[in-house]
Formats: C-alpha cells, structure tokens, sequence
C-alpha cells in the first residue's frame, strides 16, 4: 500500500514538472501601449534688460552744409539755434519696436536715446507657449501564476465521500492545467485542462 501511494506521489511530481518545462518557456506577451497627449500653455510676462555695448561712432559733417544750421550773425539768434540745438541733443526719446514671434506672442524691444546715444534697452516677452506632455500607459505583463487548493466530493448520502489537494497552473495564454491527488476510499489522483473563452 505505502508503495502505490509513493508511486502516485511521484507519477503527480513528475506531470507537474513536465507541464511546467512546457509552459514557462512560452513565447513573450506583447505589452500593450496606450499614449495621451496633453498640451499646456506657459504664459510668458517679462521684461529683460540689455547690456549696452560701446557704440560705433561714424562721423558726419554734411549737416554743415544745411541751410537752417548756418549760424546766425546776431547775438541773440545765435543763442536761439544754441539752445534749440541743445534740447533737441539731450531730450529722452524711447522707441519701442514690436515683433510677432508666430502665434506665440510678441517681444517688443524698448530702446532709449539721449545725449545722441543709446542709454538703455530692455525686452519685454508677452508669449503664450505651448508644451506638449506625452504619457505612456503600459497594461501589466501577464504572468504565470500557480495556485494549490483543496476540494471535497460527495454525495446526498455522503456528504464527503472524497478529498483531494489540488494544484493549478495559468499559463500566459490563460489556460489552465490541473492535477490532484486524494481519497475516496482509496488512492485516487486526477488532471485538468481549462481554456478561455471568448465572446465578441
């Protein structure tokens, strides 16, 4: 008796082995992939200041030969020219020169002269900038799984005719592969064998 229960023992090792040299070496499960594209846009408001590099100095005379800077022969006609020369050199003037970057926005670049020379320079940014987030979803790979259970059989007369420890082993491609082996008055062992199925 202790020799057949061995020799079942050893019959249910040896299916379990076999299946499972079968099965793990399977072929690979592609992973599914799923991408979501978000945009956001950056709303850009600031105002960088320039560095002022010495100037290029390009010498004229030919405002010499102007009529209306020809000087005037009276003291006080003199003093006019002078002056009015004078406030055209020293007053402040700003410009401020505006460019379209696409439809992102405008950059204005603000330029101040006085004195005939460049005394400041500053850019403003007023952009609306688009960035694009990719996300990747990826499914979780199927793995193997095995399970170990018990199961009791019987009857309306005999509520518990027979037991039996059970294993069962999911493959990636979800089938399943069972054995067991119990009592129901004497020795006995069993296998199964489960496939998915699908419904459109």
């Amino acid at each position: 008796m202790k020799l057949n229960i061995i020799a079942y023992i050893v019959i249910v090792v040896l299916i379990v082995v076999i299946l499972l040299q079968n099965n793990c070496s399977g072929p690979s499960v592609s992973i599914k992939e799923t991408r979501d594209t978000v945009v956001v846009y950056i709303v850009v408001h600031d105002t960088i200041n320039g560095k002022i590099s010495p100037p290029k100095i390009i010498k004229d005379t030919v405002w010499l030969d102007s009529p209306e800077n020809t000087p005037d022969t009276t003291y006080f006609g003199l003093l006019r020219q002078y002056q009015k020369l004078g406030n055209r050199l020293f007053e402040k003037k700003t410009y401020n020169t505006p460019f379209q970057i696409g439809d992102y926005g405008t950059i204005t670049v603000n330029d101040t002269i006085k004195g005939n020379a460049l005394i400041g320079s500053s850019i403003i940014t007023d952009l609306n900038i688009p960035v694009t987030t990719i996300t990747v979803e990826k499914e979780a790979p199927i793995k193997r799984q095995f399970y170990v259970g018990l199961s009791i059989t019987g009857t309306k007369l005999s509520p518990i005719k027979g037991i039996y420890g059970e294993g069962l082993f999911k493959t990636k491609k979800d089938k399943l592969y069972g054995i067991g082996i119990g009592w129901n008055g004497e020795i006995a062992y069993k296998g199964s064998l489960y496939w998915p199925l699908k419904f459109k």
